[in-house]
């Protein structure tokens, strides 16, 4: 009897034992020494080797998968995951050199702060102090050869012709070597930076962007999920290794030059104005990835989740870029992309942390439409909104409150025959009025397997028939979560209005600083983890806490004593 081995299990168990190293170790290493084995191991494991690919605003990087599409199909074949960055070289900084050369050194200057301090506090050994040191003198050079464009130009920051700037940059008095390299470093910088957005912006405005992207998912063959970021993390501002790039590779400078900006950057940097594009031109993707998908295959969908991560908040963006091109695509070719969607997962992202005051009308019609028409899906198994990035912050020197985004709109409309495969509500940060959130609530089938509510402000009287909705929704599916779940299915966090009181409390925080809570706080406290017990099912005939007098009586009589400091808008 020959002896077994390895190769003797079948195929399925191999590529779970190869999965498994993967997914769960993210061993890529051996997932390619596999591949080196044999045929077979090699057909089994390459397409484990690329589950997620990043696709930049860029033609190269259209160009680079196409290659792996072309050369390396096994492994495409794998891809489960296609993160879409829309850092985005903006048209005020490509063609107005002052302002780009104002903008890059005041990132190197925030390192330089950051280099200073950490010499400073840890820079322990004397080989770490002089290396850091060195990298210092070398950014005030940097600077020293960028200084006098900041002087010269800034009477004419209006005025800049490419004459002007071309008889500039043939002067080549007062300089040391290294200087005149800097300097010539900066120009070629913003050469290359203007030559991006030409190209960032011819394929944003004729759809060549969107289109490649969906062909490329209609040829990976099956579903995947769509991450739409703005910023992908580039190290450049980890401020050590950023020091000692530029000490040791020539490359770090003139790469950081040409980096493009993240939607944070634009809005805190790039102001909008009425005779430029707008921004954020770039985010116009979000609205017309999933039509160029859906046009892709009519047939099979091909998205399974979508993500938009870091959604722009900011007063001085223009959100009408978000809406598909009016000569092509409209609202309700998105809504006919988003039919079959299964899951859909959006957080706004803002800058400066919460909004000085609300967004003008015409911003929120806009953003309205958007989130409307893709939670116009009945086959959304999966919703998670996080609309933090839009409330506004609280200003007691101006009397204003802190304001919520109005999401009835959102949430007042569900589709005619609701969510009947919805399993998973994650919703944060956001005011509902009583009739809305009662009408989502119902619309809601018999898989829900988890609830989450967080900083939520009912506009109304009563949580009672929004929390026994759930309860009745959670209770046709707890035989089924008792057997595969091993986490509570209800999470409470910060509800406010109503019976809760005009303030949002977290139940963590009162437990985390016991001794220092309020009876109010602590009354309310309890209600909260009574309410999520109660959606819970922890106890089959349990009665609504909110019901209960004495419970609900030791909470009320503490609101006389708070602020209404909440508003919605």
């Amino acid at each position: 009897m020959p002896t077994l081995t390895l190769m003797h299990l079948p195929d399925d168990v191999l590529r779970d034992m190869l999965d498994f190293l993967g997914g769960s170790y993210g061993d890529v290493e051996s997932i390619k020494s596999s591949r080196l084995v044999c045929r077979r191991l090699c057909e089994l494991a390459s397409p484990l080797l690329l589950p997620t690919v990043t696709i930049n605003l860029g033609q190269s990087s259209l160009d680079r998968l196409n290659h792996i599409l072309t050369t390396n199909p096994l492994v495409a074949s794998g891809i489960r995951k296609v993160v879409v960055a829309l850092e985005y070289c903006p048209e005020l900084l490509a063609t107005d050199s002052l302002r780009f050369a104002v903008f890059r050194w005041s990132q190197i200057g925030r390192v330089l702060r950051l280099v200073h301090c950490d010499t400073e506090l840890f820079g322990n050994r004397r080989n770490d102090r002089q290396e850091l040191q060195r990298a210092v003198t070398k950014m005030e050079v940097v600077k020293s050869a960028w200084k006098s464009e900041f002087e010269r130009w800034r009477p004419l920051v209006d005025q800049v012709t490419d004459e002007m700037l071309a008889a500039f940059k043939a002067e080549d008095a007062v300089f040391s070597d290294e200087q005149l390299d800097y300097r010539q470093t900066l120009f070629r910088g913003h050469d290359e930076f203007r030559r991006l957005h030409q190209e960032q912006q011819r394929l944003v405005v004729d759809g060549t962007f969107v289109d490649a992207v969906a062909s490329a998912i209609a040829r990976i063959g099956h579903p995947v999920s769509v991450s739409v970021i703005h910023n992908k993390g580039e190290p450049f501002f980890s401020y050590v290794g950023f020091a000692k790039s530029l000490l040791c590779d020539e490359m770090t400078l003139p790469r950081l030059l040409t980096q493009p900006l993240t939607w944070s950057d634009i809005v805190n940097n790039v102001p909008e104005s009425s005779d430029r594009e707008p921004g954020l031109l770039a985010a116009r993707v979000l609205a017309e990835l999933p039509i160029a998908i859906s046009k892709a295959s009519p047939e099979f969908p091909l998205l399974k989740h979508y993500k938009i991560l870091g959604f722009p908040a900011s007063l001085e963006t223009d959100y009408s870029c978000i809406a598909p091109r009016h000569n092509l695509w409209g609202w309700a070719d998105l809504a006919t992309a988003c039919s079959a969607l299964p899951k859909l997962s959006f957080s706004a992202a803002n800058p400066r942390g919460e909004l000085e005051s609300r967004l003008a009308p015409s911003q929120l019609k806009h953003v309205h439409t958007f989130l409307a028409t893709c939670l116009s899906s009945p086959s959304l198994k999966k919703i998670d909104l996080d609309l933090q990035g839009f409330a506004t912050c609280k200003d007691r020197f101006e009397n204003r409150p802190r304001q919520l985004f109005q999401a009835t709109k959102l949430l007042a409309s569900p589709p005619n025959q609701g969510f009947p495969r919805l399993h998973c509500v994650y919703l944060s940060s956001m005011a509902v009025e009583q009739a809305a959130l009662e009408a989502f609530c119902s619309s809601i089938g018999d898989s829900l397997e988890f609830v989450s509510l967080y900083d939520v402000r009912l506009i109304g009287k009563s949580w009672l028939k929004v929390t026994d909705t759930l309860r009745d929704a959670i209770r046709r599916r707890k035989a089924w979560l008792q057997r595969v779940r091993y986490e509570e299915p209800v999470c409470f966090e910060g509800l406010h209005g109503g019976e809760l009181g005009p303030l949002p409390l977290s139940t963590m925080d009162v437990m985390l600083a016991s001794m220092r809570v309020t009876p109010g706080e602590a009354a309310k406290a309890l209600v909260m983890l009574k309410l999520m017990g109660y959606v819970a099912c922890a106890v089959e005939d349990a009665v609504n806490p909110l019901l209960d007098p004495k419970l609900m009586g030791e909470m009320s009589q503490h609101f006389e004593h708070e602020d209404n400091s909440e508003e919605e808008f």
